[in-house]
């Protein structure tokens, strides 16, 4: 693991006022969020993308770590898809996954840079990476053509025998991975199904050829997945079945929780629940009307994470989080 220099820290607080530490700051853009990671209640870590990068050959991610009223950020040179929060034996810890395999880690210490050896684009190399999550105190990440990783004390280590691709296959991506009880499910394009139990991975007969975008799991260990044309999908290593499909709203979901003994979607339109096989827009309470795309909960604590705005539901009320960098 090598340790890179972290740049001048920027505070921020709702109001607008800007303390700044270390190097001179210029001048931030406004950012279009990717996602977010809940560490608690009152913390919270942020993917962004400048907005005047887009269009342009740039990789390039601003990861707010946001703690009350203040949005501190560090700039990474990477395309970051996704974030997750570890509070282990070796201490507290944001782990950053680059599509390319980039691993970075922010700890109290600084930054620091690992790397997923057979992930990203060239020869040899199996394609781009979609997630990282923490399951039962172990991280693991997932990508195209299949793969799954594992984080061991001797680095990343390939845990997809059985189903990982070539580098020549074309169209497959296991787009986000949950597990409860030592069972991992993976979930990906046209409506591929990965189960791993007892070490060994089974791909499901899917009820749907939709693309699916998240998984995660209720109290009670089953799995729910969402994905394209509203579809949301629910079972265990035995088999699935649609729960509900777009009738009404034929965006695609980009993310799926369970929150309060619901089902709550992130789609395009706003946040929904999945009530009676259909999807109803969220009422407990009526959620602020913002383009959805991502969700992020701690215990009673959700967050719907739009392109441009956060809002997050405690104690019965929607309050808007704002993100300096997005203020008039």
């Amino acid at each position: 693991m090598s340790t890179l220099r972290p740049p001048a820290s920027v505070t921020r607080s709702r109001n607008g006022k800007t303390s700044i530490h270390g190097n001179k700051k210029k001048k931030n853009t406004q950012v279009r969020f990717i996602g977010a990671d809940a560490a608690r209640a009152d913390l919270l870590g942020v993917l962004s993308a400048p907005v005047g990068y887009d269009g342009k050959d740039v990789e390039h991610t601003r990861f707010f770590m946001v703690a009350g009223e203040k949005w501190v950020h560090r700039s990474i040179e990477a395309d970051i898809v996704s974030v997750v929060f570890e509070d282990g034996l070796q201490g507290k810890c944001w782990w950053l996954l680059g599509k390319r395999g980039e691993v970075y880690t922010i700890r109290p210490a600084g930054l620091a840079q690992e790397r997923i050896d057979d992930a990203g684009t060239g020869p040899g190399k199996l394609g781009y990476l979609t997630n990282i999550k923490l399951i039962d105190g172990e991280l693991y990440a997932s990508g195209y053509c299949r793969q799954v990783y594992k984080r061991e004390s001797q680095g990343w280590v390939h845990i997809d025998q059985g189903i990982v691709l070539d580098e020549h296959a074309m169209g497959y991506s296991l787009n986000d991975i949950a597990g409860e009880a030592g069972v991992l499910c993976a979930v990906g394009s046209d409506g591929e199904i990965a189960v791993r139990c007892d070490g060994a991975w089974s791909l499901l007969d899917s009820p749907s050829n939709e693309h699916l975008y998240a998984v995660c799991t209720d109290d009670k260990g089953r799995f729910y997945a969402a994905g394209a044309n509203g579809t949301v999908l629910r079972g265990d290593a035995a088999g699935f079945e649609v729960l509900c499909t777009g009738e009404g709203v034929a965006a695609a979901l980009w993310d799926i929780e369970f929150h309060n003994g619901e089902l709550v979607v992130a789609a395009t339109a706003g946040i929904f629940v999945v009530r009676e096989g259909a999807l109803v827009p969220f009422d407990k309470p009526v959620a602020p009307g913002h383009i959805g795309y991502k969700l992020a909960r701690v215990r009673d604590r959700l967050w719907s994470i739009g392109s441009h705005k956060i809002f997050c539901l405690a104690d019965g009320v929607w309050t808007e989080w704002i993100c300096p960098d997005n203020q008039p």
